[in-house]
């Protein structure tokens, strides 16, 4: 998920935390798009005492994550 996908969710107060530090690094990139885990954002976010969004949410890649947010799992996109 990329960080702007994770503000869509948590607000766009998201892109502030980021630069704070202990946010979670990218786990990969590609194209100079950096990817970052969601469960990582959100246990941060959990750890610095921001409200954690708990219902489904689906990527611009057709991820979907849904549940507890440190329970969340991908699932293969729909055909």
């Amino acid at each position: 998920m990329t960080l702007a996908e994770a503000a869509q969710r948590c607000g766009q107060e998201l892109f502030e935390l980021a630069r704070r530090p202990g946010f979670p690094e990218p786990e990969a990139s590609s194209g100079g798009t950096e990817f970052y885990s969601w469960r990582e954002i959100a246990a941060w976010l959990t750890r610095a005492g921001h409200d954690v969004p708990g219902d489904s949410v689906t990527c611009a890649a057709g991820q979907s994550y849904s549940g507890s947010p440190q329970l969340w799992q991908v699932d293969s996109p729909s055909s």
